[in-house]
């Protein structure tokens, strides 16, 4: 691919990265600050002025940035790192002269208006407490913290209240002038635009530049002694988390590292996940390592979510996978496998406009070279198991940082012992000459976009073959009706474990095989569970395909149901809903649900309860299978021949299967108001109503109701956040089946103001009951359009959609129709819709203190 690479006469950056695949544009603004640029009384300063730069700018005022680019369709937003700071708008490309100007406006002509400011303060302190009372967020710090003394990368990214309270506006704009000056910005555009047109129109940046402030980060002096720190919490899960020093992204070790960890514990296939997650009683509900790349240094990491009375073998068991890699050479498949994963990087970023500006926006910004990622994927091919035995001394048990949250009381002792083995097994295995050097190599796929027009191909009444020959990559998307909606109370929960099981092995792989083949091709088999479908989904590279076609044909044609497996996933699953307490949104979300649809199997949930996974036997889940397999859906997206694809779904057809209808949702007879006292630092509020089927003549009128209500333009967003600073988290939650569905508001927001959230929300209803601003609709349409294109530029999205079309009975031709349909909504149809549901009988849900 290629990517040009200029400087404005200013020094900004810019770099061009063109794309057909979709008429869709991708616009980053890559500011070279982050909160390790920050003085101790400045933490938070970065991502405070993050947020402010969306409040207005000489040109835009407040809340009219947001809605010029969602009204034509486009999405906004930005993130704050330790070492940079992006602002992004993705937008059809005919509208790309809007995202230029929008992100110019936002990074050169910031108003910072006092009153901004101080509104803004409160949504940030809303921020920050979320971070609070998330477990991964307070893990995260925690082993930051741990690890660095000195360096700020030991701050937490979003600051401290008590900063926040007290940033002025003078401090706020003198850092802004400091670091937003043009040198320190990089220009990212990749997507559907003419080259030389663009180049013309990114003249306006070229502006009068500032000097940048050269910061000096105080960095963090080598570790010599291990370190452990445990935080007693009320969370109800453990995190343990080992981490360790490394370099940064340019020296010639970290592609080794990079390759360890992907060994260790990045898939399905790798060591770890075999060792926790693969055992007949798991001992951790999820494990991964990896390397979080920085500029200054580079951090390993494992980390890790324990089952709580399995903790001292699970941490054993990670020691002992640490040790054997330490000690033994690696096989050249476990080295092919990580390689492919890196490289199919290159292959998965060229789907979406996002992906690209995102991958070589970071590669240029840690490096200064817009070839680095692929000096790097070479550097990678050449890594040998020696090299990765090597690189091994880096875990140093002297070196190692280990942090935990945890409700346990022997946690210290229990790592503790842990590190003293580890010590003792490092200093054996350093011990063991490296063997000679061996060096695996695989070919790198090349690609070349095939001269065919996108079109479709029909397999069956049931199936289609989308053709399109942009990237490498194939999506399969195969549904059944089924589902939580036909599940009796006594086995809710059958339909997620069914669908996971399909994934589990086949008649000729055992699941460890499979996960390592899957892996080795870097691809994804997964399944899915809706209220009224479940199924399977593949996305792999074009080479593969025929494999995976006849691993999805015996999948489902001869399933194998692991004892093992089987009850592990309900081991997994009871994990799951013992962990919720820890995510009081989830569970006032699902008790929203089963309030609204009191006597309706849509009120269940798919994980099920810990009752009715006890009920579900082996022999329900062939029952099932059984039942609901036959005559399958299925929607193909990619390159390829059409016969290969022809003969599969014809190898999957069989005799239609007798299901019987759900029954109607029964409309609620009365209001419901539920509260739950919860310890936590913000309340969690849902507040909604039932709605109507995906199958309603009214469900585009829907669709334009929720986008009245939704993103950074819409009226709860400006109402309850921009003006009266209620909130970090406003938004619509809503849910469309086959037999009814509903419309509710969630939001997050400090206990002591959840009364004036509540009256909010209901007068922002109430509005769309009384008057519904034309222009402001067509805003709306145009932002769920756009939307629409955004997210369908995946080979995996767009078979996704049209496998949801093809189930609720639409043909293939509706992937095109849907914005004509949206167009066609007009302001009385909303009105009367949102009549219709918001005066029906209200469900109310509040945890809080």
């Amino acid at each position: 691919m290629k990517i040009h690479k200029y400087s404005l006469k200013n020094k900004m950056d810019v770099l061009l990265i063109p794309s057909t695949k979709s008429p869709v544009v991708s616009v980053q603004a890559w500011v070279g600050t982050g909160s390790a640029d920050e003085m101790e009384s400045e933490a938070g300063i970065t991502h405070f002025i993050e947020h402010l730069l969306f409040k207005g700018t000489d040109k835009y005022s407040l809340g009219e940035i947001a809605s010029i680019v969602e009204t034509s369709g486009g999405e906004l937003n930005a993130y704050t790192s330790f070492d940079h700071t992006v602002y992004y708008v993705t937008i059809a490309s005919e509208f790309q002269d809007i995202a230029l100007d929008v992100i110019r406006e936002m990074i050169l002509y910031p108003s910072f208006k006092k009153e901004d400011i101080d509104a803004e303060r409160e949504v940030v302190i809303e921020e920050i407490k979320r971070s609070k009372g998330s477990p991964g967020s307070v893990a995260s710090d925690l082993i930051f913290s741990s690890m660095f003394k000195t360096h700020p990368y030991s701050r937490p990214i979003l600051g401290n209240p008590l900063n926040i309270k007290k940033f002025s506006r003078e401090k706020i704009v003198a850092y802004y002038k400091d670091h937003y000056s043009a040198p320190n910005i990089t220009l990212v555009i990749s997507g559907d635009f003419s080259l030389n047109k663009i180049k013309k129109k990114i003249e306006v940046f070229d502006i009068k530049s500032d000097k940048i402030k050269q910061i000096q980060r105080k960095l963090e002096p080598p570790q010599t002694k291990s370190r452990i720190k445990v935080n007693n919490t009320k969370f109800k899960q453990t995190r343990v988390n080992f981490a360790w020093h490394v370099p940064t992204l340019n020296h010639p070790d970290t592609p080794a590292l990079e390759i360890l960890s992907l060994i260790l514990g990045c898939s399905g296939s790798s060591r770890l996940y075999k060792a926790l997650m693969l055992p007949s009683k798991p001992l951790a509900s999820s494990v991964s390592s990896g390397i979080y790349l920085l500029k200054d240094k580079g951090v390993f990491l494992i980390s890790c979510k324990l089952v709580e009375h399995d903790i001292t073998e699970a941490t054993s068991k990670i020691g002992d996978e640490l040790i054997d890699i330490l000690s033994m050479p690696v096989s050249k498949d476990e080295i092919s496998k990580a390689i492919s994963l890196i490289e199919s990087e290159e292959f998965y970023a060229m789907e979406t406009v996002d992906g690209l500006s995102r991958k070589y926006g970071f590669y240029y910004d840690m490096s200064g070279d817009i070839n680095y990622f692929n000096k790097y994927l070479a550097k990678a091919s050449k890594v040998s198991s020696s090299d990765i035995l090597n690189v091994g001394s880096y875990l140093n048990p002297d070196q190692v940082t280990i942090s935990s949250i945890t409700n346990k009381k022997n946690m210290q002792s229990i790592l503790k012992e842990w590190h003293r083995s580890y010590k003792l097994g490092f200093e054996l295995a350093r011990h063991i000459k490296p063997s000679k050097k061996t060096t695996s190599k695989i070919d790198v796929t090349s690609f070349k976009p095939v001269s065919k027009k996108s079109k479709f191909c029909f397999l069956n009444s049931r199936s289609s073959f989308y053709l399109n020959t942009d990237t490498p990559t194939v999506s399969v998307s195969i549904g059944f009706k089924g589902g939580v909606a036909y599940e009796n109370d006594k086995l809710n929960g059958l339909s997620l474990i069914s669908s996971k099981m399909a994934v589990s092995e086949t008649d000729k792989m055992s699941e460890i095989e499979l996960k390592e083949f899957i892996d080795s091709k870097a691809s994804s088999l997964s399944s899915f569970c809706s209220k009224n479908a479940f199924g399977l989904q593949l996305t792999t590279l074009t080479p593969n395909v025929d494999d995976f076609l006849k691993i999805l044909e015996s999948i489902i044609t001869k399933p194998k149901f692991n004892e093992i497996f089987f009850e592990r996933e309900k081991v997994k699953l009871k994990q799951y809903l013992k962990s919720l307490e820890d995510n009081p949104a989830r569970l006032a979300i699902s008790d929203f649900v089963k309030n609204v649809f009191p006597f309706h199997p849509y009120g269940k949930d798919a994980t099920g309860s810990l009752d009715s996974l006890d009920n579900i036997k082996k022999q329900d889940v062939l029952d099932c299978w059984r039942l609901y397999l036959n005559n399958p859906y299925i929607s193909v997206v990619g390159n390829g021949e059409i016969n290969k694809y022809q003969n599969f779904a014809n190898n999957l057809k069989s005799q239609e299967a007798e299901i019987s209808e759900i029954q109607s949702v029964n409309k609620l007879l009365k209001s419901k108001e539920i509260f739950k006292k919860i310890d936590k630092p913000q309340a969690h509020i849902v507040l909604g109503f039932q709605a109507i089927s995906a199958l309603d003549n009214a469900i585009y009128t829907f669709k334009a109701l929720e986008a009245l209500l939704s993103g950074q333009g819409g009226s709860l967003f400006v109402e309850l956040r921009d003006k009266k600073s209620l909130a970090y988290t406003v938004c619509p939650v809503t849910f469309s089946g086959l037999n009814g569905g509903f419309f509710a508001v969630y939001i997050a927001c400090d206990p002591a103001k959840k009364e004036t959230a509540i009256s909010m929300i209901r007068s922002e209803l109430k509005k769309l009951t009384e008057y519904v601003d034309e222009e402001k609709l067509e805003g709306a349409k145009k932002y769920l359009i756009g939307s629409y294109q955004i997210g369908i530029q995946r080979n995996s999205s767009i078979s996704t959609t049209i496998l949801n079309n093809k189930m609720l009975g639409f043909d293939n031709n509706y992937l095109f129709e849907y914005p004509d349909k949206i167009k066609s909504v007009k302001p009385t149809q909303v009105k009367y819709l949102a009549s219709r549901i918001f005066s029906s009988k209200e469900v109310l849900v509040v945890y809080s203190k």
